[in-house]
């Protein structure tokens, strides 16, 4: 897949989550929930590097927006030249169990 997108020219997101990171980051005891994101997100950025593939665009979410935007700044230092996808966590709240499908 990763072969495929370089060649169209399509972008890969990266995204990752609070609620699902990988269990030996999760278990750090030494890093906050930004820097177990920023890690998580680092692991994936890597593999694609290594490939030869960096259109991507990252995308991070946790429980709190000031938890989001503090792992959305350390990316930015992190990988600087890459886009990023905004999902609010209190917007999700917000429309929890309604319709997510504009109106006709």
């Amino acid at each position: 897949m990763i072969d495929a997108c370089g060649e169209a020219g399509i972008p890969i997101r990266i995204g990752v989550n609070a609620g699902s990171l990988d269990e030996k980051v999760a278990a750090r005891q030494d890093l906050t929930l930004p820097e177990k994101l920023v890690a998580s997100a680092e692991g994936f950025v890597e593999h694609f590097r290594d490939r030869g593939f960096l259109d991507v665009v990252l995308s991070a979410k946790a429980h709190s927006v000031p938890t989001t935007l503090a792992t959305y700044r350390a990316l930015s230092r992190l990988c600087p030249r890459s886009r990023f996808m905004w999902a609010s966590p209190r917007r999700e709240r917000f429309d929890r169990g309604r319709s997510k499908t504009p109106p006709a």
